[in-house]
C-alpha cells in the first residue's frame, strides 16, 4: 500500500524517476517472494520504460519456460516492432540487442539491411554475426563506404578508414 501510494504521488508531482524507483522495489519484492506473474509484469514494464535495459529483459525470460519463452519473446519483440514493423531510434537497437542474446543472427542480418543506411548501427552490430555471414556484412560495409567516401574532410577520411580496416579483418575482405 505504502508503495503504490508513493507510486501515485510520484506520477501525480511528475517525479518520473522516483516512480521508476517505485517499480524497482515492487520487482525486488517481488523476486523475493517469488511472485512470477509481478515479476513478469514489473520486468516488462521496466524494460520499456528504462530504454530496453537488457537487465529486465533477462529477467523477465528468467520467469518463462524454454517451451513458453520464443512465443513471449516473439510479442515483445513485435511490440517494439510497432505498426511499421521497424521500431524507431531505441527501439531498433533494442531488437538488435534481443537477436543478440537470443542468437537470432538470421534476424540481426536482416535488421541490419534494412538499417544499411544507418552506418554507425551496422558497424555496432555487425562483428556478431561476421564469423557467419562475412559476405553479406561485406556488402553492407561496402555501401557505407561508397556513401561516405564521396564526402570530404579529414573526419569522414578517418572514418572510411576504420571500416575499410574492419573490412579487411572479414572473410573474404581483403577482395
Amino acid at each position: 500500500a505504502v508503495v503504490r501510494s508513493g507510486i501515485a504521488i510520484a506520477k501525480e508531482e511528475h517525479h518520473l524517476g522516483t516512480e521508476n524507483n517505485w517499480y524497482v522495489k515492487i520487482l525486488e519484492i517481488a523476486e523475493k517472494t517469488k511472485n512470477t506473474s509481478e515479476i513478469r509484469k514489473y520486468a516488462e514494464k521496466l524494460y520499456f520504460d528504462n530504454n530496453f535495459s537488457k537487465e529486465y529483459f533477462l529477467k523477465l525470460k528468467s520467469t518463462y519456460t524454454g517451451k513458453e519463452w520464443p512465443k513471449r519473446c516473439d510479442e515483445i519483440i513485435n511490440k517494439l516492432k510497432g505498426r511499421e514493423q521497424r521500431g524507431g531510434y531505441a527501439e531498433v537497437h533494442a531488437l538488435a540487442g534481443i537477436f543478440i542474446v537470443e542468437k537470432y543472427n538470421d534476424r540481426l542480418l536482416k535488421l541490419l539491411q534494412i538499417n544499411a543506411t544507418n552506418m554507425s548501427f551496422v558497424d555496432s552490430y555487425a562483428h556478431f554475426i561476421q564469423q557467419q555471414f562475412p559476405a553479406e556484412i561485406l556488402e553492407l560495409y561496402e555501401k557505407g563506404v561508397k556513401e561516405f567516401a564521396v564526402s570530404t574532410g579529414r573526419k569522414i577520411y578517418h572514418y572510411v578508414a576504420d571500416l575499410l580496416k574492419k573490412m579487411k579483418k572479414i572473410k573474404g575482405g581483403t577482395e
